[in-house]
């Protein structure tokens, strides 16, 4: 159980890993059951082998340490701006595109894969709070362009209800599009169920949407589905409201100032550790791929391509007619 968890852990790349998702993948492939207490062992032995070195740091999403920001001087601060400066990289795209997520254990690994696309992470966390709704429509009433909205989320019974929910309090959306999970991608994938809540009000209806027994309540967690998978499902829907043009510019336009800034933090007579010759080669060689030539159509198509969709070509899907869990604690 140990050594299939530590290559999971390992697959979803330093610190995007939880255990509520190390649980859910080895109940997808069969390795441990599916309840409280096989949750409980699993934390207890991954937690004695991270003490032994013998396992990767896994994310706690509730639990941080909030640390003020501090420098050691004046030129190191101004070199870390320099590496965090960004453009808006939605600038000049013909819509405002969210990706929804109906869990915080989902946001570190989609901030991850949609951040260089300049889109905008929802955490919904369940039935969304006035609070988190205003938000949103504030945020939708400052931008004149039509928002669209991807979401990714549970397959039960009130995981379609929080979405539906989450749409119309809303109220900004032009299109809505569910990336997953979805019946036809349980099925397709042939993912285990979970037992599901028993006296959710909305069961009745999933059961005879999806011919389910309407005795037995089950439900799919997202984090079941393999993160890669996932990630190529999120970005091929990011994909068609996308203008690769326009993102390379602006991609192009931050790489450059981002070498100014490089040179002015390297040039800081007080505290400042590079020298500035050293500063201008950092920003010669900040990334590992070029930008695009702009004025290249194929060029452009290429550099998206081979960085921002992977080589991977979609799985064939059948055709199906389409509660916030916590999971055993």
């Amino acid at each position: 159980m140990v050594a299939r968890a530590r290559q999971i852990a390992v697959g979803y790349g330093e610190g995007n890993c939880t255990l509520r998702q190390l649980h859910y993948r080895l109940v997808a492939e069969g390795v441990i059951a599916h309840s409280p207490p096989m949750y409980r062992r699993l934390s207890a032995r991954c937690a004695e082998a991270r003490r032994r070195g013998d396992f990767p740091d896994l994310v706690d999403t509730l639990r941080e340490v909030h640390v003020p920001s501090a420098w050691p001087d004046a030129g190191t601060f101004l070199r870390e701006v320099a590496d965090r400066f960004g453009l808006d990289r939605t600038q000049g795209q013909p819509c405002a595109l969210y990706l929804a997520a109906e869990k915080d254990t989902l946001r570190s690994l989609m901030t991850g894969w949609v951040g260089e696309l300049g889109i905008s992470v929802l955490v919904v966390r369940g039935f969304g709070s006035q609070s988190s709704v205003d938000v949103v429509r504030a945020r939708a009433a400052g931008d004149v362009r039509e928002h669209r909205l991807l979401f990714v989320g549970d397959c039960h019974a009130s995981g379609e209800d929080i979405e539906r929910d989450f749409v119309a309090r809303t109220g900004c959306w032009s299109t809505v599009e569910r990336v997953a999970l979805t019946y036809g991608q349980v099925l397709a994938y042939d993912l285990p169920p979970a037992e599901g809540k028993r006296g959710d009000p909305r069961w009745p209806a999933f059961a005879r949407r999806h011919g389910l027994d309407p005795a037995r309540p089950v439900q799919w967690e997202v984090e079941a589905l393999d993160p890669q998978e996932l990630k190529r499902l999120v970005l091929a829907a990011a994909a068609p409201h996308i203008d690769r043009t326009a993102l390379a510019r602006q991609i192009a336009r931050e790489a450059e100032r981002r070498r100014a800034l490089r040179r002015f933090a390297g040039s800081w007579p007080h505290g400042s550790r590079v020298p500035a010759e050293q500063a201008e080669e950092a920003g010669a060689a900040e990334s590992t791929v070029a930008s695009p030539v702009v004025h290249d159509p194929a060029a452009v198509e290429r550099f998206w391509t081979a960085e921002r969709m992977g080589d991977a070509e979609p799985l064939p899907m059948p055709e199906f007619d389409e509660d916030e869990y916590d999971g055993p604690r």
